[in-house]
């Protein structure tokens, strides 16, 4: 639970630390840009731009100018009925309508028809002036001049900038967002320190506790060990150590290493086993180990010539452990030692061949002759191999 706990601190305070390297080298890139973003906040924030603001101005000039239009051709249609610095349509009517009664003052009735339509003509025109002079004014709350320099204002902004103006809207938010982060930023950083701190406590105290207990189950597991290594052959002074050295879990929080020296002979230093243990000897610490297991622990054992070296007296002591070891756990054994092999209870053959230029390795089970006449190969062959796996096997 030590280790479990251990290891859950640890887990956090790498994440810890994954978010602080994210913050510091997000303020790194930004601080850079600084002076960069709030030149570009002052730019924008100077013209105040506004989400769908160019839309709107361009729709009241386009209205302004209608109505300018509009008004323009209402005064140029009035100029032509009164005139402006010569006579308009409705003086040269006047003119003519005259002309027409006078021409028909002497009984000219075709004369007179034309000066009575002259008459409506101008009357009806007269009427038209007035109807133009009161139709009311195209409603236009805009100043013109005012929507030009703002529109102006914005496409200066945008050139400036390079960008459109739903991009350059985008771009204030990221900017305030930068630099809100660029100042809260430090205050994250400390949150972030203060929780670290915390979390490699809690980490020293719980190494604090790991460490003596798994001292004292070194000891106690070596004393082990001596004792099953004594019954597979060893000498009496054999000797296995336990050996810790430092390491660091987190800056200022550290663990220990451990691992086992051995000392097979009396007078001898202890050293690591992968520098002066044989074969055999590795394959016998093993089995030691091993039997240390809990019974209860699912495991299944692959032995490869644990026997690799050992001979006489040992080798029977070998084959005691590896066959009460067999009762508790499924095990897979490969020997060349007929005592060892008769201790099984099911037995495969290893045989190599040569098919076509081709080598195979076959695996083949024996029956109960099979294995019998397999024994006695092994023991040497002929009556005096049979003999010894008759006594083997009974």
């Amino acid at each position: 639970a030590l280790l479990e706990e251990r290891d859950r601190l640890l887990e956090q305070l790498h994440a810890l630390a994954e978010q602080r390297d994210a913050l510091l080298a997000r303020q790194a890139g930004l601080a850079e840009r600084r002076d960069l973003l709030e030149m570009q906040q002052l730019e924008i924030d100077k013209v105040a731009p506004e989400e769908g603001e160019e839309e709107r101005l361009e729709a009241l000039r386009s209205q302004a100018r209608d109505a300018e239009a509009r008004r323009e051709e209402s005064e140029r249609a009035l100029l032509l009925l009164h005139g402006d610095e010569g006579p308009g349509l409705l003086d040269l009517l006047a003119e003519f309508e005259r002309l027409a009664q006078r021409m028909g003052r002497d009984g000219d009735e075709q004369a007179r028809a034309v000066a009575e339509t002259a008459a409506a003509l101008r009357q009806e025109l007269s009427r038209m002036a007035g109807d133009l002079r009161r139709r009311p004014a195209v409603e236009n709350d805009a100043d013109l001049d005012q929507v030009e320099e703002r529109l102006f204002a914005l496409a200066q902004l945008k050139r400036r900038l390079r960008r459109t103006l739903p991009e350059i809207l985008a771009l204030r938010e990221e900017i305030v967002e930068n630099l809100s982060f660029l100042d809260v930023c430090s205050l994250d950083l400390s949150r972030l320190n203060k929780e670290e701190a915390r979390l490699a406590a809690e980490l020293g105290a719980v190494v604090a506790r790991i460490v003596p207990l798994r001292r004292e189950a070194a000891t106690a597991l070596t004393k082990h060990l001596e004792d099953q290594l004594r019954g597979l052959g060893f000498s009496e002074g054999a000797r296995v150590l336990p050996e810790f050295s430092s390491h660091e879990l987190w800056p200022g929080v550290s663990d220990e290493r451990g691992r086992l020296l051995w000392a097979p002979n009396p007078g001898q230093p202890a050293q690591p086993l992968d520098r002066i243990a044989s074969g055999g000897e590795l394959s016998r610490f093993l089995l030691a180990l091993a039997g240390l297991r809990e019974d209860e622990e699912d495991a299944t054992y692959i032995f490869d010539e644990v026997d690799a070296g050992v001979g006489g007296m040992t080798l029977n002591k070998l084959a005691d452990r590896l066959e009460a070891l067999a009762g508790k756990h499924q095990m897979l054994l490969i020997t060349h030692w007929p005592q060892l092999a008769a201790r099984a209870q099911r037995h495969f053959q290893i045989t190599k061949v040569v098919r076509e230029a081709a080598t195979y390795t076959l695996c083949s089970p024996l029956g109960e002759e099979g294995r019998r006449d397999e024994i006695a190969r092994m023991a040497g062959g002929g009556p005096q191999g049979k003999a010894l796996a008759h006594n083997l096997l009974g």
